[in-house]
């Protein structure tokens, strides 16, 4: 898997879960599984896109004329179109909100994936939970802690 790219990675993450799950299926929340997981690929194509858009620019740091400013270069050299280049001027607080959005998206998949492995019991590879996985008073437990969290969250977006 690590000389997979980003791209397939999350390609593949979606066709298992078709492959796995049926388009009625839901989680102990009542979150549709189907639904959940086009629009946590939807979510981390577009943060992939970002982050590369970010990743592989030039900054250039603006200077006393405006302190809460970075530019950004991206060149370009293509055979249809030769080469390009684009500026733009960026506030540490665009920067501010896109790592806030690349972290609400590492939450919600790590919410998704808690919430198939607690459901489904897939645990592999997770030293002692096999048999935790096997109490169903530690899984009602687990289950009740995920929900009050996701409960939790619709409040504070709320």
């Amino acid at each position: 898997m690590s000389e997979m790219s980003f791209k397939v990675k999350v390609n593949v993450m979606s066709s298992l879960i078709k492959d796995l799950h049926s388009e009625e299926e839901t989680l102990f929340d009542g979150s549709n599984i189907f639904h959940r997981a086009e629009a946590i690929v939807k979510t981390c194509h577009e943060c992939e896109g970002r982050r590369n858009q970010l990743a592989h620019s030039f900054w250039i740091p603006e200077f006393k004329s405006a302190p809460d400013l970075v530019m950004r270069l991206k060149e370009s050299s293509k055979s249809k179109k030769g080469y390009t280049y684009n500026v733009e001027s960026i506030d540490f607080g665009s920067l501010d909100s896109d790592i806030e959005s690349i972290e609400k998206a590492r939450d919600e998949i790590n919410d998704f994936c808690q919430k198939l492995s607690i459901q489904y019991n897939r645990h592999h590879g997770i030293h002692g939970m096999e048999g935790c996985l096997e109490n169903k008073l530690i899984i009602n437990a687990i289950h009740e802690a995920v929900l009050a969290k996701a409960r939790n969250l619709e409040n504070e977006n709320s």
